[in-house]
């Protein structure tokens, strides 16, 4: 039976030659830190551990302890199930240990000669050179120590190594392997450590569980990509997911710079426009307010010219109411002084002195009557005669003087009669003169208002408008005819374009579908094709291999029956057996050539073939999906540049449509403009009829007003006149009347006297003397006339004044100063109807010339507005980017000035628009294609915005991310096989997973079986082990199972890109998924051993609850019947191979329990490598080879190995007996 017979260490940690025998159960006993368990450790090194993963980690490395030396050997010999004893020898490298294996047993000459010194090791070389010349064949050195694992447990389908490798691989481990080629003894070494491991034996078993699983085929789980390496490709899928949104957005952003470029080309045409606006309005400006000056001094000089006139008729007012009043005041003066004489009676004063003569004759009358009647006795007769005639002739004279005075009064009335006849006829034909001079003054202007009136009136119901305005009417109106006629026909033009769009869309749809199905052809091929290539290389390990090399024409036989999924199993273990004729299965012999040959099972030739074939097929798919593509590209090509042409159109249908509306506001505002110029020409007419009717009226008004003046002054003056001639003519009547009166007076005062001078001289002589009264009262008489007298005569001045005032004044001045009076009135009336004519004219002038000022303003302000639009206009106008192309006429030159403004600030606000849109979306698809962006893409990008310069244009920077998207999409096939890799390897480390989930309950099933009874614990009733998969509990795999799915329905489908599905469970992995992260199977799995112990059920999931269990000892007891479990499942028990357990402090658990220990490992091939402490315990009994260590007798703080011997003792007896047993049987 193949086994390791012996360690030997030349020149090791221990000091000289050691040998340990391990032919049988062997125990080591020491002293703490002696050594024991430094000897232990070799043993997994045997069976392919990692040398330095048996020495701690607070030690030197392997090499550095256990090869100190250059001439420092390790030496395993060891059974071979054919061939013999051979040896492993483990020498010193660099940085390492070589592995040797040697075709002989081992033999002390071989390393070590004779000097004088003693006995000396020889050097590596030396010994190389030796073995040779002994004829020694051995291999070359294996630096590696999964070669080495590899070789010794006969695992080479776990080699990876290439061709050549491999194969001398496969000769090494048929001449050196522990196990015959029909067996591998995969994972021994872990199961060797587990089993000398002193802690985490829960971790171990389930490290032996992860050998199982790697031994029935599932390989540990691998994952490649690292969570920042897919989060790169999601990055650049996103990206080119995107691309058809970028697209969308470029395009937009090119529709808008279209529209953009088309803006700035009218823009640029009506700067010429606009430019040549701003000079004509500028000079329009200049000629207004020039013509604003011009009238302004019109208006002064008319201000001037009126108001120096309007001075003139003032001063001539002024003068003619000076006149007026003065003569007024004159005739006034008079009239008082007059009026003051009158009541002065200073007629009856003129009467009074023209009769003082006869008043003093009447004085002396008296007087000389008062004296006759003083001498009244003394008169005699005669003398009273005589007294008596002077009366009488007295009174004669003065009758006749007074008659002839009333006489002379009566002719002076019927000459003032006359005169007041003649002066009334005078008046009227006067009065009939001046009314005349009125009449003609008014007539000619109240004939040119009639006239003017009535042209106004005729004007007022007939059209303003010029002959000019209403061609400008008809031009409108036509323009409106032409640009609705160009609209109409444009859009015939936009309807065809937008056939012709739909057309290219279908054609783009179709071929996209075309793509879309070639793509999916060309998915299915590739699965054929890489189907094939599984079938022509299989999987190491598979079936399929097994039979491809092992099987000659296996597919005609067991390739008839056996499913294809069998073939890509790995843990099948296939093996030859002896009967190579017999065609049966199961005990069921079947006619096999009536079963047809799947396809599945064809022979390598036919799969070459049939590859081949697939090959060319999808070479052909390849081609045609790129023709298909190509033309889907121009399809998409076409269709872009139809939209753009459609764009385009639609733009320049709505530039028509624009124009349309522009020539109908433009009718629009010329017809309210002439409307409203009518308007105010029409109210300017009814304004000016209203004017011209109160002004016909004002001018009737003022001629009746000075007719009605003109009768009223004359009315007065003849009223005047009147009362003058009948105040003449009663003065005269007065005066008459008292000279009728005086002349009556003086006749009763004759009479009186005479009768009184008769009746005194009668009483006289009757009485013989005076009467005293009578002479008092003529006394008083006498007094009275001469009081009266003097009365009249002091007054004789004033009168005389009078007669000088009535002769100068009232006689020659009055009727001068009437006269004048009459003149200065009719200057007056004339001199405030010229001022009224004059202001009324001068009002009119300039109200006239104000509301051509005021136009003239208004004008100016239109202008000066015009103006300032016009300049921020051209402002505006002089940072335009320059147009790509040159600037066409268009409509757009049409209309006036307000219509090319409305234009321009409509095309600057839609360029302003179209800069902010675009300055909002260029940084926007900028971000855009920077996020998600790979560090090459975004130097790319940043080159390219460099290269734009400073303050690039709009249109440099849309063209610049054209080119960047057209570079994205450049990048499409590489990112879409990036992706396919991706998702491929995820969907393998999937696969692993998933097989390992599927297996897991199964192997928990072999385990438990496994599990038998021949290591019977006290207390322990019954012992399984149960397996569950960890698997659900990974963070990522929900999202990895789902990705899974849509990355086969994405390849399946042939699309070009992944749905969004897949990339949503795919970032969700990325996330959770950890940077090389390694996934053990170990860790995949959870290991629970379940017990019943006295009764109860006991679960153990880790070590603290394994050493909870139980004691300490028993614990470990427990887990020794699992591990002989996993024993049997690892070496297969027709290997013929005998294990080595090197158990630890075995002397501390009980005998009896490590005597039934013993029995399971000898009924199991498993020999046992103990260490403890004491040299005097029972337990050594039971091992056949015995070590102790101990000091050095030469070397301080070293050790030396020694036999001992205990007592034979009954036990021993007996277990020699059972292995004498054992031997015959196997035998």
């Amino acid at each position: 039976m193949a086994k390791l017979l012996r360690i030997i260490m030349i020149n090791g940690h221990l000091p000289g030659v050691v040998e340990l025998d391990l032919d049988g159960h062997t125990n080591i006993c020491g002293s703490n830190a002696s050594g024991k368990t430094t000897l232990q450790r070799m043993i997994p090194v045997f069976y392919g551990e990692l040398p330095n993963r048996v020495v701690p980690k607070t030690r030197l490395n392997f090499d550095k302890y256990y090869l100190p030396y250059k001439n420092s050997y390790v030496i395993y010999e060891y059974q071979r199930p054919a061939n013999g004893t051979a040896q492993v020898v483990l020498t010193k490298r660099a940085d390492g240990v070589d592995y040797r294996f040697v075709d002989n047993g081992y033999d002390a000459e071989h390393y070590l000669y004779d000097k004088k010194d003693g006995v000396v090791a020889r050097e590596y070389s030396d010994w190389a050179q030796e073995m040779r010349g002994r004829g020694i064949e051995m291999s070359a050195k294996i630096s590696s120590t999964t070669e080495y694992r590899n070789i010794i447990l006969n695992d080479i389908k776990n080699d990876r190594s290439s061709r050549s490798e491999s194969l001398k691989h496969r000769q090494l481990a048929a001449r050196y392997g522990l196990a015959n080629e029909n067996f591998r003894l995969r994972h021994i070494e872990k199961l060797v450590s587990a089993v000398h491991a002193k802690e985490g034996k829960m971790d171990t078993l389930k490290s032996m569980l992860a050998a199982i699983l790697e031994e029935d085929g599932y390989k540990r789980p691998d994952n490649t990509f690292t969570g920042d390496k897919i989060r790169a490709w999601l990055r650049d899928m996103k990206q080119f997911l995107k691309v058809d949104r970028l697209q969308k957005s470029l395009a937009d952003i090119e529709r808008i710079s279209a529209d953009r470029t088309r803006t700035l080309e009218q823009l640029w045409h009506l700067k010429a426009v606009i430019e040549s606006d701003f000079s004509e309005q500028k000079r329009l400006k200049a000629d207004t307010e020039a013509a604003i000056q011009t009238l302004k001094r019109e208006i002064n000089e008319a201000q001037n010219a009126y108001e120096a006139l309007r001075s003139e008729l003032r001063d001539r007012k002024s003068d003619a109411q000076a006149d007026v009043k003065k003569l007024e005041e004159q005739l006034n003066d008079a009239q008082q002084q007059y009026d003051n004489y009158r009541d002065n009676d200073i007629e009856r004063l003129g009467r009074e002195l023209e009769a003082l003569p006869e008043r003093r004759s009447e004085l002396q009358g008296l007087e000389q009557h008062y004296t006759t009647m003083m001498d009244a006795h003394k008169d005699e007769a005669q003398k009273l005669q005589s007294h008596k005639l002077e009366i009488k002739e007295e009174l004669e004279q003065l009758s006749t003087k007074l008659r002839r005075k009333i006489e002379d009064k009566a002719t002076q009335k019927t000459v003032v009669m006359q005169q007041e006849l003649d002066a009334a006829k005078q008046l009227n034909q006067q009065l009939q003169q001046q009314q005349q001079a009125v009449r003609e003054q008014y007539e000619a202007q109240l004939e040119q208002q009639q006239n003017e009136l009535a042209a106004k009136r005729a004007q007022r119901e007939l059209s303003t408008l010029t002959d000019d305005e209403r061609n400008e009417m008809q031009i409108a109106e036509a323009r409106v005819d032409q640009a609705q006629e160009q609209l109409n026909q444009h859009q015939q033009v936009v309807s065809q374009q937008q056939e012709q769009l739909n057309v290219a869309l279908r054609e783009r749809e179709r071929l996209d579908s075309q793509v879309t199905e070639a793509r999916t052809q060309l998915a299915q091929s590739e699965q054929r094709i890489e189907q094939l290539q599984q079938r022509l290389q299989p999987a190491a390990g598979s079936l399929r291999q097994f039979l491809s090399q092992n099987v000659e024409h296996w597919e005609q036989s067991f390739g008839r029956v056996v499913s294809e999924p069998l073939l890509q199993r790995t843990d099948l273990t296939p093996r030859l057996t002896a009967d190579d004729q017999n065609q049966s299965l199961f005990g069921i012999e079947l006619d096999l050539h009536a079963i047809e040959l799947p396809e599945h099972a064809a022979g390598e030739e036919r799969l070459r073939e049939q590859l081949e074939l697939a090959t060319e097929h999808w070479q052909q798919q390849q081609q045609q999906l790129k023709n298909t593509e190509k033309a889907f590209a121009d399809a998409v090509e076409q269709a872009k540049q139809q939209q753009q042409a459609l764009d385009a159109a639609k733009q320049q249908q709505r530039q028509l449509s624009s124009d349309v509306d522009y020539a109908r506001d433009n009718k629009a505002r010329l017809a309210h403009a002439q409307q409203k110029l009518e308007q105010e020409r029409k109210q300017q007419v009814r304004e000016r009829i209203t004017q011209l009717e109160r002004e016909l009226e004002h001018t009737k008004a003022q001629r009746s007003e000075a007719l009605e003046e003109l009768q009223d002054d004359h009315n007065a003056r003849v009223l005047e006149v009147t009362a003058e001639f009948q105040e003449k003519t009663q003065l005269l009547q007065e005066a008459i009347d008292d000279l009728n009166a005086e002349l009556g007076r003086k006749q009763d005062a004759a009479k009186q006297r005479i009768k009184e001078l008769e009746q005194a001289f009668s009483e006289k002589l009757a009485d013989q003397g005076v009467d005293e009264n009578k002479l008092r009262e003529i006394k008083q008489q006498i007094s009275q006339l001469q009081q009266q007298i003097r009365n009249t005569d002091s007054r004789r001045d004033e009168y005389s004044e009078y007669q000088t005032f009535m002769r100068v004044t009232w006689d020659k001045q009055r009727p001068r100063w009437l006269e004048q009076e009459q003149q200065a009135k009719a200057a007056l009336r004339k001199a405030t109807s010229e001022l009224e004519q004059h202001e009324s004219q001068f009002k009119a002038q300039q109200q006239q010339l104000k509301a051509q000022l005021q136009t003239l303003k208004d004008t100016l302000e239109k202008t000066e507005k015009v103006v300032l639009d016009l300049q921020s206009l051209v402002q505006r106008m002089a940072d335009l980017p320059a147009s790509l192309n040159p600037p066409q006429e268009s409509a757009a030159a049409q209309g006036d000035v307000s219509e090319h403004c409305a234009r321009s600030y409509k095309l600057l606000d839609e360029k302003q628009k179209q800069d902010k849109d675009l300055e909002q979306r260029i940084p926007r698809l900028e971000a855009e294609l920077r996020e998600d962006a790979d560090l090459q893409f975004l130097r790319f990008i940043e080159q390219s915005l460099a290269q734009q310069g400073e303050a690039p244009d709009l249109q440099v920077q849309v063209n610049t991310l054209s080119e960047l998207l057209k570079v994205l999409e450049g990048k499409r096939d590489q990112t879409i096989d990036q992706g396919k890799t991706i998702g491929k390897g995820l969907f393998e480390f999937f696969t692993v997973f998933n097989d390992i989930h599927k297996r897991v309950s199964d192997y928990s099933r072999r385990l438990t079986q496994a599990v038998t009874d021949e290591l019977t614990l006290d207390g322990i009733d019954k012992a399984e082990v149960k397996i569950s998969s960890t698997i659900d509990e990974l963070s990522f795999w929900q999202p990895l199972k789902q990705m899974t799915q849509h990355y086969r329905q994405w390849i399946e489908s042939g699309a070009l890109t992944p749905p969004a599905e897949y990339i949503d469970q795919l970032t969700d992995v990325a996330e959770l998924l950890k940077a090389n992260q390694e996934y053990s199977i170990e860790s995949l799995i959870k290991l629970q051993l379940n017990l019943v112990e006295n009764g109860e059920p006991v679960v153990i999931r880790n070590d603290r609850q394994l050493t909870d269990s139980s004691s300490h000892g028993m614990a470990y007891l427990i887990l020794c019947k699992f591990l002989l479990a996993f024993t049997r499942l690892l070496r297969p028990e027709q290997a013929g191979v005998t294990i080595h357990w090197p158990i630890d402090e075995i002397g501390t658990l009980a005998y009896h329990n490590v005597e039934k220990l013993f029995v399971a490992c000898d009924n199991n091939n498993i020999d046992i490598v103990g260490a403890f402490p004491n040299p005097e315990s029972d337990v050594l009994l039971l091992f056949k080879h015995r070590y102790l260590i101990e000091p050095h007798k030469e070397f301080a703080n070293k050790g030396q190995l020694k036999r001992i011997k205990p007592r034979v003792s009954e036990l021993s007896q007996k277990l020699q007996a059972l292995q004498q047993d054992s031997k015959e049987v196997n035998a």
